[in-house]
């Protein structure tokens, strides 16, 4: 036997070198995969709760709204026989002995608690999408993360 038969070659060869070349762009490709879901997923949080908060604000400005009719209607039965009584709704004024003023106010006060629950039923709804939105994004991370380190394309 020859010595040089059993002496490592001097250089690497090909396969060698094109093997770490695919490792290392199968970890860039895991990053990148890696970072535009996570930018995706609080993308998704930041939605929520924008939605959140707006159906909250929503809420809060109909139950404003409301407590002020209340305590028009309530300074109203504390003098109702007096004429001119008014009271003040969306800014403006209404006699108070007006049968057809008052229904549409409590018409318009009903519709406005029926938008609230369907603000609420949309936000929930929003929530939702949003959810299974982000769980469709992490299927498809992993099964692009599967196909990549199997080579699969």
């Amino acid at each position: 036997m020859k010595s040089d038969e059993h002496k490592a070659p001097s250089e690497p060869s090909p396969h060698v070198e094109i093997g770490k070349e695919v490792v290392a762009l199968q970890t860039l490709y895991h990053e990148l995969i890696k970072d535009e879901y996570n930018a995706l997923h609080r993308l998704n949080q930041e939605k929520c709760e924008l939605i959140q908060n707006n159906a909250q604000l929503a809420h809060k400005c109909a139950e404003l709204e409301f407590e002020r009719f209340q305590e028009n209607m309530n300074s109203y039965l504390k003098d109702p026989n007096s004429l001119g009584s008014t009271i003040r709704y969306k800014d403006h004024r209404y006699m108070l002995w007006d049968e057809k003023t008052l229904g549409n106010i409590s018409t318009d006060l009903k519709r406005k608690s029926e938008l609230i629950d369907a603000s609420f039923n949309n936000m929930l709804s929003d929530m939702k999408q949003v959810i299974n939105n982000d769980l469709k994004n992490i299927k498809a991370y992993h099964e692009r993360y599967y196909k990549m380190v199997n080579f699969d394309n």
